[in-house]
């Protein structure tokens, strides 16, 4: 892949991050579980259904961020409270890579308000929620740095080129703004970007050769059944 304005590279970088949202337990509408879907290239307005070129550069090697572990915490939980680099009501994200761990991390950091509307969002069956990253120089720790670009994807097309850059060796932090969100049904996220969420999360749970065992006594069509069945129950 080519790259094909040099002159955008910059110290900023935004992607768009989509996730599954349910709720959680019999008459438990306030337990939420978000589940990790699928990165996605910014726009000013619509909802683009490629995905950017994004990587974090460290330890002499570029990792792909593609799977990562999403979790959510609320701004009023304590270690929330300590951040200097955010304004009180603001959203942000974590991006974390342990030097001990080939996980990476993806941490939303949401403020009260912003779950309430989730919450009421899931109520209205709006299970799939886009947020919207910026990623700044001026607000990394010292050693930590971004880029991004724009290059061909040899299909005749262009693409983000993203990268999370670190000095560290033991173990990396990027912060990022949340700087927009909104919710859409199941079938309005498949007719815009042609990727069924439920499939590719059924896929990915039912292959896990960690949760496998689980599974084995049905069939995968059967298991993608009771996930669909379980995303488009009503809520208790």
């Amino acid at each position: 892949m080519r790259q094909v304005d040099k002159g955008q590279a910059s110290g900023e970088a935004k992607f768009r991050v989509s996730a599954l949202v349910r709720s959680v337990g019999l008459h438990k509408r306030d337990d939420l579980r978000f589940i990790f879907h699928q990165f996605l290239e910014a726009s000013s307005d619509n909802i683009l259904p490629s995905s950017p070129d994004l990587k974090i550069s460290a330890r002499g090697q570029l990792i792909d961020l593609v799977n990562p572990f999403l979790m959510v915490h609320s701004k009023d939980e304590s270690d929330c409270k300590r951040e200097t680099f955010f304004e009180k009501d603001q959203n942000f994200a974590r991006i974390s890579h342990p030097s001990n761990t080939e996980d990476i991390n993806l941490i939303l950091v949401l403020s009260p308000y912003t779950l309430a509307v989730i919450k009421d969002d899931v109520a209205l069956e709006n299970l799939v929620h886009i947020f919207d990253l910026s990623f700044q120089n001026t607000f990394q720790w010292k050693g930590i740095s971004v880029n991004s670009s724009k290059i061909e994807d040899g299909v005749g097309g262009i693409r983000d080129k993203i990268r999370l850059n670190s000095d560290y060796k033991d173990g990396e932090l990027f912060l990022a703004t949340i700087t927009g969100h909104q919710a859409m049904t199941i079938e309005q996220y498949i007719s815009i970007t042609g990727i069924d969420p439920v499939m590719k999360y059924a896929v990915q749970k039912y292959y896990d050769p960690n949760l496998h065992w689980l599974h084995k006594k049905e069939t995968f069509s059967t298991f993608l059944n009771k996930e669909r069945e379980y995303f488009t129950a009503p809520s208790l």
